[in-house]
């Protein structure tokens, strides 16, 4: 039995698959934080998982607060064999690590998000009982970010047979991941602090510690930030979970209502991917290939953003999954995304905080 819970932790992304036959199951996290309550998203953990459970996979698609500020704690409680990560180039990893000093309240040089991002992830993973393996997803035409040494796969590279060990039941399932770099962004970005702040050529060092001393220089970096279209991150992982195969006969729950729908087995979790432009989509496409018809179930990327939707994405015959906070700041999910939704007419559930607004999706 396979089944998918969209866990409601608000603005973020807190997704589990698991794998049951005969007694044995295998677990895949997709995702592990949220802008909205994090002892909310603590609590979703210990809801979701008994003390030392193991945890056989977790991705972190992107380089946000809101995707893992969870996985502290979830290292704690429990024992996560395998953490599969985007590769982040050194000039992009130092945007992200400006931008959580100047956009995260009380954000610090020794939060484990800073330090995550600044370092050999190894090296703060190994302070856990249980510090689990890294993996890193590479970009195409970009160089690892972290230590040669660390465990990189290309991009499109099957990653089930070191997730799904001695599991035969699921024999021909696949985990895909794909690593894309924001390009636009990371252009709005850099524009934007040459124009706010003339002095940004002092380096991403250098303008670190002005904006700890100088209120107006952290203001315009700020501005900066928030002028680019949808929530700054400079990478986001693609990841595809399936099976090839016929559509199978699924069992939706959402709070008290069950609805049975026929999809493919396949699930596509965005992450934070701007597929707005065409070109950027056009990417996508080319990178799933022949997953493309396989897949029933989609996560939209970032939380709904009318910056990262396209509407080819909303395709009849799909579950499509929404996770926003009911009072986030950004808004999401966009009115256009809802429109577009609706005006398809296609199976789309929104999830919030709400403990009833959650969603399992069960294969048998």
């Amino acid at each position: 039995m396979l089944s998918r819970s969209f866990i409601p932790v608000g603005e973020g992304m807190f997704s589990l698959e698991r794998f049951e036959y005969r007694g044995r199951k295998v677990n895949i996290v997709y995702g592990c934080g949220t802008s909205s309550d994090i002892k909310l998203m603590q609590s979703r953990i210990e809801e979701t998982f008994e003390a030392r459970e193991k945890i056989d996979a977790v991705f972190i698609t992107h380089p946000s607060p809101e995707c893992m500020n969870g996985l502290p704690f979830l290292l704690e409680y429990c024992r996560v064999e395998k953490l599969i990560i985007p590769d982040i180039a050194p000039d992009d990893a130092a945007l992200i690590l400006l931008g959580y000093l100047c956009l995260e309240d009380g954000g610090e040089e020794t939060d484990f998000f800073y330090r995550f991002w600044s370092e050999d992830p190894r090296k703060l993973l190994n302070e856990f009982n249980y510090p689990p393996e890294v993996t890193v997803v590479a970009a195409q035409g970009k160089e690892n970010r972290f230590m040669s040494d660390i465990h990189t796969v290309s991009a499109g590279t099957d990653l089930a047979p070191m997730i799904m060990t001695d599991f035969p039941r699921f024999k021909g399932w696949t985990f895909t991941a794909y690593n894309f770099r924001q390009k636009d962004r990371i252009a709005q970005l850099e524009n934007g602090l040459e124009k706010e702040y003339p002095e940004y050529d002092c380096g991403m060092n250098g303008l670190r510690e002005i904006i700890k001393n100088d209120p107006d220089a952290a203001e315009k970096v700020r501005r900066a930030f928030y002028a680019v279209d949808g929530c700054f991150d400079t990478n986001s992982l693609a990841v595809f979970s399936g099976l090839p195969g016929k559509k199978r006969l699924c069992r939706v729950r959402r709070g008290r209502k069950e609805n049975e729908f026929k999809v493919s087995l396949g699930c596509l979790y965005t992450g934070d991917c701007g597929l707005s432009g065409e070109n950027a989509y056009r990417e996508l496409n080319d990178a799933l290939r022949s997953n493309r018809r396989y897949i029933g179930c989609v996560m939209l990327p970032q939380n709904g953003s009318k910056y990262c939707y396209n509407p080819e994405l909303a395709v009849d015959g799909r579950i499509h999954i929404i996770m926003a906070g009911k009072t986030n700041r950004y808004l999401h999910p966009h009115s256009t995304v809802i429109k577009d939704l609706l005006f398809k007419g296609v199976s789309a559930y929104l999830i919030s905080e709400d403990t009833d607004s959650g969603v399992k999706i069960t294969i048998r």
